[in-house]
């Protein structure tokens, strides 16, 4: 895409007055499009997202697009500028415009152009010091050693940042580690927003500590949910109603099944069991008849007919046949080794 295509579609999307992410990753923008950068910011205030990477945006693109973002009446919380020659200038340009307003909150400088000069002075000193600022992604730019230890040193006094991605940039395992820390520092400040604060007293501090709970504890309690949550919705408990005569009640209840589970194969073994089907057609039972199932309305000798399979009569002696055939099949097997 050239300049004046950009500029063109520029125009044109101030009409979508919602539009909030925009894309112009890999859209091989030079360093010419700057007067359309600066009309996307121009008469709209609903720009959240700007994606620009691996272009060839540089100085002169980056001047126009820093005035556009200052002037800009919303809030632009992610700017995409990896894989671009940005070039000294254009990202001091940028820096001194945004530090210290309410713009950028991501910033992506991954795979960027950017000369040791750069890192110290707009990085390091500016942009780290920027109070929006919340993440800042610098994956495989190259940064020396003297320019990671300005920004460890401005890392230091900045609690604000939560991540800083430094991989692939040639620094030292410990100047990494030095960075992680300071990250997990931050991150544990924001998620006990009473640290350092004078104005809290002590009862607001009691109150805060009481609704933070330990993960294993939200998990317990979340499973006790998930639980009372099941039995509220299950159906209700199956309770079988006796099919044995009043009169002569059975001596054990496991001989009282058992006879009745010889009644009905015996009775199945007689004549075969048939239904009588009424005079009317599937379909006309399907529209009059809704179909209604209730699992738990059953009789115990519905459900002994029902779970009635026929097997081994003694499960002993199907193991037994079982473990004797395994044995001979491995004594067979170390004979012929």
């Amino acid at each position: 895409m050239d300049a004046r295509k950009l500029y063109t579609l520029a125009k044109a999307l101030k009409s979508l007055v919602c539009i909030e992410t925009i894309d112009f990753g890999y859209d091989h923008l030079d360093d010419d499009c700057g007067l359309g950068l600066l009309e996307l910011f121009r008469q709209t205030n609903s720009i959240k997202s700007l994606e620009l990477e691996h272009n060839l945006i540089g100085a002169h693109a980056l001047h126009f697009l820093a005035i556009g973002i200052s002037q800009f009446g919303g809030q632009l919380e992610y700017l995409g500028l990896g894989g671009n020659p940005l070039g000294d200038w254009g990202l001091h340009e940028l820096s001194t415009k945004v530090v210290d307003t309410q713009h950028i909150t991501n910033l992506s400088l991954s795979t960027s152009q950017i000369t040791e000069t750069a890192i110290r002075c707009c990085i390091a000193n500016e942009f780290l010091n920027h109070p929006r600022l919340r993440s800042l992604d610098m994956r495989a730019v190259p940064i020396s050693e003297q320019a990671a230890i300005e920004i460890l040193q401005t890392l230091q006094s900045n609690t604000t940042i939560l991540k800083f991605d430094v991989r692939d940039c040639r620094l030292d395992a410990d100047l990494e580690l030095d960075i992680e820390i300071i990250l997990k520092r931050n991150k544990y400040i924001s998620e006990n927003p009473y640290l350092n604060d004078l104005s809290k007293t002590m009862d607001e501090i009691d109150e805060f500590v009481k609704r933070i709970k330990n993960p294993i504890l939200l998990r317990a309690i979340e499973a006790v949910e998930k639980r009372a949550e099941c039995l509220k919705n299950r159906p209700p408990e199956f309770r079988p109603i006796s099919a044995e005569p009043v009169g002569e009640p059975p001596s054990s209840p496991t001989q009282g099944s058992v006879s009745s589970l010889y009644k009905i194969i015996a009775k199945s073994e007689m004549k075969p069991h048939r239904m009588s089907l009424p005079s009317l057609t599937s379909s006309e039972i399907l529209k009059n008849t809704p179909f209604h199932f209730d699992p738990n309305n059953f009789t115990e000798q519905e459900f002994i007919e029902h779970v009635y399979l026929p097997g081994p009569g003694e499960r002993y002696y199907f193991f037994n046949e079982s473990q004797k055939l395994r044995l001979s099949q491995l004594s067979y097997a170390t004979s012929l080794t």
